[in-house]
C-alpha cells in the first residue's frame, strides 16, 4: 500500500511543474518559428506634396505629387506603386544590405545599392536607373537595367528603352 500512496506524491509533486516546463518550451519555440506580423503601410501625397519615406537607414523612398504607394515592411522591404511617380534609393553597398522589390502591376523591380525611379503611365510605366543596376522582371522573363538606361513597359511586354541623363531620372526631385 505504501507504494500507491508513493505513486500519488510523486505524481503531484513533480507532473504540474514538468507540464509548465514542456509549456514554456513550446511557447518559447514557437516564437522563433511563427514570423512576425507585417506591416503595412500606405503612402499618398496630394497636388503639391512630396513625401519622403526611411524604411531603413540604406533605403528611402521619395514619392512625387498625387502618388499613392503600399509598403511592407519585412526582412525584405516590399513596395508596391499604385499611382504617380516615385524615387527609391537602396544604396548601402554592404552584403547583408537588403533587397528592395518594388511592384508596378504585373512588374516587380528588384533593387539592391542602387537609385532608380519608377513611374506610372496608362497599362504600365517606365523604370529610370540613375545609379546601380536593377533587375526588372515582366512574365517570367528578368532584364537588367543599369545606370543611364529607362524602360517603358505595358502589362504585357517591354515597349522601348532608351539611353538618358541623370536630370531626366525623376526630374520633379530637382524642383523640390
Amino acid at each position: 500500500m505504501a507504494d500507491s500512496s508513493g505513486t500519488k506524491f510523486w505524481w503531484k509533486k513533480y507532473f504540474f511543474p514538468a507540464l509548465s516546463i514542456v509549456v514554456i518550451m513550446l511557447v518559447g519555440g514557437a516564437i522563433f518559428i511563427v514570423p512576425p506580423p507585417l506591416v503595412t503601410e500606405y503612402h499618398e501625397t496630394k497636388p503639391d506634396q512630396y513625401q519622403h519615406i526611411t524604411i531603413q537607414p540604406d533605403i528611402t523612398i521619395e514619392l512625387d505629387t498625387n502618388s499613392t504607394l503600399m509598403l511592407t515592411r519585412s526582412q525584405s522591404p516590399k513596395a508596391e506603386l499604385l499611382r504617380g511617380n516615385a524615387y527609391f534609393d537602396t544604396r548601402n553597398k554592404s552584403a547583408d544590405a537588403k533587397q528592395l522589390e518594388v511592384t508596378v502591376g504585373d512588374v516587380r523591380i528588384l533593387g539592391k545599392s542602387a537609385g532608380f525611379g519608377v513611374t506610372i503611365a496608362n497599362q504600365g510605366g517606365s523604370v529610370a536607373v540613375s545609379t546601380g543596376q536593377v533587375e526588372m522582371i515582366l512574365h517570367g522573363q528578368g532584364k537588367s537595367i543599369s545606370a543611364g538606361q529607362r524602360v517603358d513597359f505595358d502589362s504585357k511586354q517591354i515597349t522601348a528603352e532608351s539611353s538618358i541623363t541623370d536630370s531626366d531620372i525623376a526630374p520633379w526631385r530637382q524642383r523640390k
